[in-house]
């Protein structure tokens, strides 16, 4: 279907033209219109496509002579029209034998495989017609004509095709951008669920552990009812199933992380940039007007990215949610001694006063939903357990337009 899509958009912009050499002969658009699709689609075989458009062509300029031609003769308008398919099959051939499709990355092997190709198809389709029509055309002025017309239109094609592939390279770049921010974003999340998920492994062990101690003590006693010892029993084989399925989880986490974990290193402004481009669309989703800014006085390559992402994505989402309506979050980082030292800084509502030692503790919030609920208050605690992980530390300075986190982390840990 797409092949005939191509004979009749080539039949449409044929009418385009200009006519020459006293002759039925025309410099028209269909042709570069052919040229440039053939580059697009690059799935079909030119000279039969060629042929193909070639007797379209011919139909179609015969049905318009018929329309508008009050001295219309069949005979004579297809001895006019018909030379076009020679014309069409000698263009597709020659694109074809110069193995178009292989060089479409190359433009100036394609600009002169196509004036080549339209050059000596027009003389075919000239001579073709000193033939039927027992009129020379072949003159030096019509060969260099010919070969300018060739030239120019070849290379119009070539250049307007590349600038349509630069666009779309372009789109196809903004979209794998796009995919692989939000696959380090999803893969950070993912390994910090999975760093909770083995920190309560080992509170179920230790629960589970007291659960048999418990059914070990209750059975050495034969005043207590068997029942409860088996309810002890029970409780223990549960919390052992319970934690199994923990670990399966874990594993299928760890199988995803390894997945996605095939560039396990990037530069701290690649990371920031990241972050910053997160929660920008963080802010448009919670509609609030926010200017990310990043001071950055370093940059070097770190191998814990999700650990990273997930300890500054955090802060950086916090300080998204502080702000009600309108601020200004900025993000800094710089080196101090042998510790990379990272403060995110924003002007949104501030911690009171002498909270600045339990902010960090499970269940502090000064976020609060539109019915009046308070958040759950663990994810500072859940940053200050993945910063401590990196063996770094984090504080939080207070004044009143400003709040400043300073997570510290040694360099060698990244």
């Amino acid at each position: 279907m797409d092949v005939f899509l191509i004979a009749v958009i080539t039949a449409f912009l044929g009418e385009f033209k200009i006519t020459v050499f006293n002759s039925s002969f025309r410099f028209a658009l269909g042709s570069a219109a052919f040229f440039f699709l053939l580059l697009f689609y690059n799935k079909f075989i030119p000279p039969i496509t060629g042929i193909i458009t070639g007797i379209i062509i011919t139909f179609y300029r015969i049905g318009l002579d018929y329309l508008f031609n009050d001295n219309f003769g069949l005979y004579n308008s297809v001895l006019t029209h018909s030379p076009i398919t020679g014309y069409y099959f000698v263009f597709g051939l020659l694109l074809y034998l110069g193995q178009m499709g292989k060089f479409r990355d190359k433009p100036y092997y394609l600009g002169v495989l196509g004036a080549f190709s339209d050059g000596i198809a027009n003389i075919i389709e000239l001579v073709i017609r000193t033939v039927i029509f027992d009129q020379f055309l072949l003159t030096p002025t019509s060969l260099k004509f010919v070969v300018v017309v060739a030239v120019l239109r070849s290379y119009f094609v070539v250049g307007l095709f590349n600038m349509f592939r630069v666009e779309q390279m372009n789109a196809i770049y903004q979209e794998q951008k796009r995919r692989f921010e939000q696959i380090q974003m999803i893969t950070s999340n993912l390994y910090v669920e999975e760093f909770y998920l083995k920190k309560l492994i080992n509170q179920i062990e230790e629960v589970t552990g007291k659960s048999y101690k418990l059914y070990s003590y209750l059975k050495k006693h034969e005043q207590i009812p068997k029942e409860i010892n088996s309810i002890a029993l029970s409780v223990a084989q549960e919390i052992h199933e319970v934690k199994k399925d923990h670990q399966r989880v874990i594993a299928g986490l760890e199988k995803i992380i390894s997945q996605e974990n095939a560039v396990n290193k990037m530069q701290i402004s690649e990371i920031i940039k990241l972050i910053i481009n997160s929660n920008r669309n963080y802010a448009i989703m919670l509609q609030k007007n926010i200017r990310y800014i990043q001071d950055l006085k370093l940059d070097l390559s770190i191998k814990n990215v999700y650990l990273f992402v997930a300890i500054i994505n955090n802060l950086v989402a916090n300080s998204t949610e502080a702000i009600e309506k309108t601020g200004t979050i900025e993000v800094k980082v710089e080196r101090t001694g042998n510790n990379i030292l990272v403060e995110v800084i924003d002007d949104g509502v501030g911690i009171r006063p002498g909270d600045e030692e339990i902010i960090f503790e499970p269940g502090y919030t000064t976020k609060f939903d539109k019915s009046g609920q308070p958040s759950t208050g663990i994810g500072l605690s859940h940053v200050k357990s993945l910063v401590r992980k990196l063996g770094g530390d984090i504080s939080v300075e207070i004044d009143s337009m400003k709040t400043k986190f300073k997570v510290c982390i040694p360099n060698d840990k990244l």
